[in-house]
């Protein structure tokens, strides 16, 4: 039995326990959000969500005010945040995600799977399998088993967010892809089998079915009693069969297995899984987002060239959706290694800071709130941030504010860009350690003047730590 170190939960090795046989679907819990309400205004007020640039002092939540801009950024001093058992207005109680006592998760990560061992006879002639399963992912091994030359295979996989069956008895592939996507988070249930040349595939029972055929030449599949693997790939195993042009190895896939059967027999935890890794307990109470744990981040580009990254520029627009139970948390940030340019966007004691510095002139512009743990009232808010040309805007939940910045030309940054915090090591330009959200963040747009990018938690160039992509906890 082989042990492999985890991302999320404890290394599980090889278990002895008896067969998971429930296939009824579990209900997610709920979790009560004992929110300690901060106060809200009327609607007159609310809509004069007071907004200035730095000046030497932070601004309030009085009149609105616009003070002359300067390159000298004093240093953010914490607030205590009432306890909401104190009676007090404060923030609400955070929500975090209740564990599925039956599912096993495996992560994006290149080396997460689970390993089972199975005698070629499961296989030869004979074949029968079903697996439920839910994802978001658009691409990913289901499973995947093949011989010791990598001829012969079965295989089962997302690809662009439809369901493909494929295998090869040695004379060439047959295949079959759903007609419908099911990267929607579900649970579904897959059962594929062959007899000799022909194969067949159904998505809950009915939705989707589909018989393939290999070439008759030969009828059998060889394995040489090598592993099933189930959710992913060791590193460097050649998935043949499932590869498209531009791979050599297959994702894993971020998904939650809760019920695997091998010709009628339930196996997910049975004695037959030899070796994990990467893998740990599903969440079954998530919505739409992404959850940030506050140690971590999400990242595109890292180590990519200039032309492939998104680049501040003169004109752009950002716009997202957050939701937090804190009143700090660094939400977005993009620099250049080389110059002080820089942009980022920042919640501080419960303002909403926008930082543009194009290495001589900077500027930072407030988004103060109506009541001060309006942000952190554990609801979704819209956010909107615009630079075009001279005017810079701000918009939180449909409340504007607008500043002159015709100072400030393009910002010439393009490095890799961050979402809800940055790696270990990383200082921001204005010489303040990030310090990481906590919440959840979805809807995420970013536009200049070359491109439109709307970040995906699933591509293959972002890097997640601290980070859960499947949803937010409800």
């Amino acid at each position: 039995t082989q042990s492999v170190s985890t991302d999320t939960a404890t290394t599980e090795t090889a278990t002895t326990t008896e067969a998971v046989t429930t296939t009824e679907p579990i209900t997610p819990t709920e979790v009560a959000t004992a929110t300690g309400a901060a106060t809200t205004t009327d609607a007159a007020t609310t809509s004069e969500a007071a907004t200035t640039l730095r000046s030497t002092e932070m601004p309030s939540t009085a009149a609105p005010s616009t003070q002359v801009i300067t390159t000298d950024i004093p240093a953010t001093t914490a607030t205590t945040t009432p306890s909401p058992s104190s009676g007090l207005p404060a923030c609400s109680v955070p929500s975090t995600p209740d564990f599925d006592t039956v599912g096993i998760r495996t992560t994006r990560m290149s080396n997460s799977y689970m390993a089972y061992n199975f005698s070629q006879d499961n296989f030869y002639r004979r074949f029968h399998l079903e697996l439920e399963f839910r994802t978001f992912a658009e691409s990913g091994v289901l499973f995947f088993i093949t011989d010791n030359n990598f001829a012969d295979f079965m295989g089962l996989e997302m690809r662009d967010g439809r369901i493909r069956f494929a295998f090869d008895c040695g004379a060439g592939t047959a295949e079959g892809v759903t007609d419908y996507v099911y990267n929607d988070g579900l649970f579904h249930k897959v059962v594929v089998g062959r007899s000799d040349e022909l194969g067949f595939m159904t998505v809950d029972v009915t939705k989707d079915f589909k018989i393939v055929r290999a070439p008759d030449t030969f009828v059998s599949v060889s394995t040489d009693n090598n592993l099933l693997y189930i959710g992913g790939t060791p590193d460097n195993y050649p998935a043949r069969g499932l590869l498209q042009d531009d791979e050599t190895t297959r994702p894993s896939v971020l998904a939650c297995f809760r019920q695997l059967a091998l010709k009628g027999r339930m196996v997910l935890t049975g004695s037959e899984r030899t070796e994990t890794s990467y893998t740990g307990q599903c969440y079954s109470n998530l919505g739409p987002g992404a959850s940030y744990d506050g140690t971590g981040y999400f990242s595109l580009f890292e180590g990519n060239e200039v032309d492939q990254a998104w680049e501040a520029g003169k004109d752009f627009e950002i716009d997202f959706e957050f939701r937090t139970s804190n009143d700090f948390g660094l939400i977005f940030y993009l620099d250049r290694r080389d110059l002080p340019d820089h942009v980022e966007l920042e919640l501080v004691n419960g303002t909403l800071e926008f930082t543009f510095d194009n290495g001589k002139e900077a500027a930072q512009l407030y988004w103060v709130p109506p009541s001060p743990f309006y942000l952190c009232d554990g609801k979704w808010h819209d956010v909107a941030v615009r630079k075009m040309g001279s005017i810079g805007t701000f918009t939180v939940d449909g409340m504007d504010a607008v500043q002159d910045m015709a100072q400030l030309q393009g910002v010439n940054a393009f490095e890799p860009l961050y979402f809800g915090g940055v790696p270990d090591g990383i200082m921001k330009k204005d010489g303040r350690r990030a310090v990481g959200f906590v919440g959840c963040l979805r809807n995420i747009r970013l536009k200049n003047s070359r491109l439109t990018l709307t970040p995906s938690y699933w591509d293959p160039s972002a890097k997640l730590v601290g980070v859960i992509p499947e949803g937010c906890a409800e």
